[in-house]
């Protein structure tokens, strides 16, 4: 019978080749026509998808322009019905109102300018302070006749700033009306245009699209790869991407983008800022649409041309190798004769092999079964000497950890100790010569700017002492469980709507002592150093349980001690840390964040502030995978007996005699001015000694000691008790801004003993002064005198 080979040796005996070919061709026609018609169906689809994708990103990015303007509205309306700010008006103080702006500013960083106008658009007050915008008059604005116009809230256009630097910026103004409704002046933040880039490039639109925002009046608010400098302006307004969405419903069309002219398939929708339209189109080429379509058509067309090819010469080429095949198979039918006789020898000795190899077999076995025996041995000692030297490197390497820290926490509290000194007398004279200056006096601004700049330098220098853990606190029973739920509503705006907030409470946690200021400070700083390791949103989780630490996790983790513990945990699914990063994360100063996004104390002082408590933290973090900080806080072990301080006294004057001694000069010279302008009889020491002799020359005389804590040769605490030793009804006010043990307990304020912490504020001195004559008479304790809550050590 002939094979399949021969038959097409024959047909091709019997068939042109010319007329093979033709009968290949037509039928590769087919081909053709299916190619032409998946490029149709395929560019079709491909439209489709892009119109969906425009049409998903556009009401998303929608929604974040509206979630953004409703957050600015709220937050200007919001400030706008201070009562603060319309006491401000209505005495005429520009100067309380800046305070008021800074702190619009500082806590919503976003907006990096915000002042008030009188009802005329004249600028009143302004923070960050622009001397070219002072006395400009912004009626003409459209954001002021907005405002004016509606009576409400107003957001504008993108405009040019008229303070340096004049970067492009939206401004939402809204009404500062008094009690009665009647409008006293206008208040407005201002937001850079690329804060609306950075939020918009969270949609995510595939490759080669993006969005792209439009004012109500055309004019190009964000897109990427446009640097919106100064002056520069892109109109969009004669575009149909902005003249087709009328109702706010999305629209799908095809348009030449006015800035690249390249042809668009987008999806425009309206959105509404208050009364204010804006347009966000949602945008992809064309061409690169349906670019992979034409691909793989042509693809298809190439490849039923090179299949028809292929087949015709195949069709040949079999039909001469067939001959030489069945000249060689008669060959082989020989050749075959001869070999299966051999393999029939070949059989016999390999049966006789086999029983050898089988007895070598078992002698092999058993000498393997020994070594094997052999190598595990060693391998488990190898294992317990590896583990146990990796433990020991592990607490050699978290003791060095701990040693650095601890020795950066003593440099960073003596450098806060000489800082507060300097400014105590920074803020004090800056505050006194602010009373005595009339409002209207010509520098009065630039002492304001000195004495604004002394508080943020005083903020910072706490954050060193709550590192350092020289910081003074008031512990409470707190449980923790009721701070995450205090703190919940505040956090989810804080995070913003791009992170899903997820609090998982244990039931029935024991309480824990610490400072409730510190344990919400400790949550507002991780929380927010998470939010920034998550710019494209993810999920934060904050977690409390109850845990006993044993004595094998304490073994691996210096500084902690076995028991029952509260944990809280709060856990990023954001961009995590290197191996490199995570030893460095809790010094102060180290931040790896780009430059003007960050101090570098936030995690220092949740450090100091745990471990002043008695707690510890520890961090995981995977780079791509997230971060969790767990920190460990010792359930208490006695209820707390903390005393609740009586409310500050208003200031006022007095008579009586204080003696002053501190041994900074120019802080003594400061207590003096303010205690002696406001009526007392004043007696100064720099020395503790000193101040000894003076006391004894004028027993009876002195009401009061207001002593530095921290002195050369004798402490503050310590000269006290010697002067009540001689006057037993002399009261004590200590002040400081450097804390050793010597009215604390591992930081825990003293029972009974008065404190004024530096810098010094005059009228917060005088208060604290009236406060401590007109209250009973305490007595300085004793050192390592039990603290209220807590065990002596």
């Amino acid at each position: 019978m002939p094979s399949a080979t021969g038959r097409l040796a024959d047909v091709a005996s019997t068939v042109g080749w010319k007329t093979y070919a033709v009968a290949v061709l037509l039928a590769l026609l087919p081909l053709l026509a299916l190619g032409l018609a998946t490029y149709s169906a395929g560019a079709a689809q491909a439209e489709r998808l892009v119109v969906r994708s425009n049409k998903s990103a556009s009401a998303m990015a929608a929604t974040l322009v509206e979630t953004e303007f409703d957050y600015w509205t709220d937050t200007v309306e919001g400030f706008s019905r201070l009562p603060g700010l319309r006491e401000a008006f209505k005495k005429n103080d520009p100067s309380h109102a800046r305070v008021r702006l800074q702190i619009l500013i500082e806590s919503h960083p976003r907006a990096n300018r915000a002042f008030l106008t009188d009802k005329t658009g004249t600028l009143w007050a302004d923070f960050p302070v622009a001397p070219e915008s002072q006395g400009v008059n912004f009626s003409d604005r459209d954001w002021f006749k907005g405002a004016a116009r509606i009576g409400g809230s107003y957001v504008s256009g993108v405009y040019q700033r008229n303070a340096k630097p004049q970067i492009l910026s939206v401004a939402v103004a809204t009404p500062v009306r008094d009690e009665g409704g009647v409008v006293l002046g206008f208040v407005v933040a201002q937001v850079p245009l690329q804060e609306f880039g950075a939020l918009l490039q969270r949609v995510n639109i595939g490759e080669g699209g993006f969005i792209v925002m439009v004012d109500h009046n055309g004019v190009l608010a964000s897109r990427p790869g446009i640097n919106l400098r100064e002056r520069e302006r892109h109109e969009y307004a004669d575009s149909a991407a902005v003249e087709a969405p009328i109702n706010g419903d999305p629209v799908n069309l095809r348009y030449n983008d006015p800035i690249s002219g390249q042809e668009m398939l987008a999806t425009a929708t309206a959105t509404h800022a208050g009364p204010s339209r804006w347009i966000v189109i949602s945008q992809q080429p064309t061409e690169q649409a349906f670019a992979p379509i034409r691909a793989a058509a042509l693809q298809t067309v190439i490849s039923g041309l090179i299949l028809g090819a292929v087949a015709v010469g195949a069709f040949f080429w079999l039909a001469r190798v067939h001959n030489g095949m069945r000249r060689l198979n008669q060959r082989l039918s020989g050749i075959n004769v001869g070999l299966g006789r051999q393999v029939e020898e070949g059989r016999a000795a390999a049966d006789a092999l086999s029983a050898d190899r089988a007895t070598l077999k078992r002698s092999a076995e058993e000498r393997l079964a020994a070594a094997d025996t052999l190598r595990a041995d060693k391998a488990e000692l190898e294992r317990r000497v590896e583990e146990r030297t990796r433990e020991l490197h592990l607490k050699e390497e978290q003791l060095m950890q701990s040693q650095k820290m601890e020795a950066i926490g003593r440099l960073a509290g003596g450098v806060a100790h000489d800082f507060n000194n300097l400014l105590t007398v920074i803020l004090g004279y800056a505050e006194l010569v602010l009373e005595l200056m009339p409002k209207d006096a010509p520098h009065r601004m630039e002492i304001e700017q000195m004495r604004d700049a002394g508080a943020r330098a005083a903020a910072l220098t706490r954050q060193l002492l709550a590192f350092s853990r020289k910081q003074v606190v008031q512990l409470q029973l707190i449980d923790v469980n009721d701070v995450v739920t205090h703190m919940e509503k505040m956090l989810r705006r804080l995070i913003g709507e791009d992170i899903d907030l997820s609090c998982k409470r244990a039931p029935g946690l024991p309480p824990v002592m610490f400072d409730p200021g510190q344990i919400e400070q400790v949550i507002m700083n991780l929380v927010v150093n998470a939010r920034d390791a998550m710019p494209r949103g993810g999920k934060l989780t904050i977690e409390t349980a109850t845990v006993e630490l044993d004595e094998e996790y304490c073994r691996q983790h210096v500084d902690a001690r076995p028991g029952p513990h509260v944990m809280l945990a709060i856990t990023d699914t954001g961009t995590g840390m290197t191996p490199e990063v995570l030893p460095r994360i809790f010094e102060p100063f180290f931040t790896t964040k780009e430059r003007g996004h960050g101090t570098g104390l936030g995690l220092a002082t949740v450090y100091g502030i745990v471990k002043q408590a008695g707690g510890n933290i520890w961090v995981y973090s995977e780079l791509g995978r997230g971060t969790t900080f767990k920190i460990y806080f010792p359930v208490a072990t006695r209820p707390a007996q903390a005393e609740v301080a009586a409310p500050i006294a208003a200031a006022s004057k007095g008579t009586e005699t204080i003696l002053v001694v501190d041994d900074e000069a120019a802080v003594r010279g400061l207590v003096e001015n303010v205690l002696r302008n406001a009526g007392y009889t004043v007696l100064v020491e720099g020395h503790p000694r000193a101040a000894i002799e003076t006391l004894k020359r004028n027993v009876g005389k002195v009401a009061l000691l207001v002593t530095d804590v921290v002195m050369p040769e004798m402490a503050g605490p310590d000269m006290a008790r010697e002067m009540q030793a001689l006057q037993p009804k002399l009261k004590v006010l200590f002040m400081s801004g450097y804390t050793d043990n010597s009215i604390v307990h591992h930081g825990v304020l003293e029972a009974g003993t008065a404190f004024i912490e530096k810098p010094l504020r005059p009228a917060v001195l005088l208060a604290k002064v009236r406060d401590v004559l007109n209250a009973p008479l305490k007595t300085v304790p004793a050192p390592g005198d039990a603290v209220p809550g807590q065990a002596a050590s």
